[in-house]
């Protein structure tokens, strides 16, 4: 059902996936073979990868799982909680509540871009000192990627001097204030869809 959804909400070509990913294949041997970002507030050194030195095949892997859910403006939580609620109400025969629930996500994809997978992207373009080179921990990739959200809400100025973010900021003219609002839009966004999940399950609940 989830591959399905997936399938009808994205409609990935090839032709969107981003050459300069594509290009980015070698493996570097060691941190020193990095450029040196940032140190955050525990005092953990970040490098990112120098121009022309591309990532390996896990970060790439991964980098391209995020392009998909950002070529399908689809936001890899919203999306997982919505197949959920959307077998859930299959299960107790409310099609007209899963139809609701797809029409919803399809909605969303035209007011909130979703900043969960810029995140990722970034956080995958980022060695922090304590991880392997090929970046194979989710729990640090879900910290970096929890560092750099509040790094966007402080509006620290480091964040916006790093080559992927200037990147991306090129790539969908986003500029330094644009970062701050599409944080607090797909923060509300993310909030407003806990609200409906709960009267969601809570109507499930009283029909059984």
């Amino acid at each position: 059902m989830k591959d399905l959804i997936f399938k009808f909400l994205s409609k990935v070509s090839p032709n969107t996936i981003d050459q300069y990913i594509i290009q980015r294949w070698v493996k570097p041997l060691d941190l020193k073979d990095l450029d040196f970002a940032f140190v955050d507030s525990e005092g953990r050194a970040w490098y990112e990868w120098p121009e022309g030195l591309g990532i390996n095949m896990k970060r790439l892997s991964r980098n391209l799982q995020a392009y998909e859910y950002l070529t399908a403006r689809l936001s890899p939580e919203m999306f997982d909680a919505a197949v959920k609620d959307i077998n859930e109400a299959l299960a107790h025969g409310k099609v007209v509540e899963a139809g609701a629930i797809l029409t919803r996500l399809k909605t969303l994809k035209d007011e909130v871009i979703p900043l969960d997978v810029l995140i990722s992207l970034i956080a995958t373009d980022l060695v922090r000192e304590d991880e392997t080179i090929d970046g194979d921990n989710p729990k640090i990739h879900q910290q970096k990627c929890d560092y750099l959200k509040t790094a966007i809400e402080r509006g620290d100025s480091f964040f916006f001097r790093l080559t992927v973010v200037k990147d991306l900021s090129k790539r969908f003219k986003i500029s330094n204030e644009g970062w701050t609002t599409i944080l607090n839009g797909f923060q509300e966004a993310v909030k407003d869809a806990k609200k409906e999940r709960n009267i969601l399950r809570s109507m499930n609940s009283n029909d059984k």
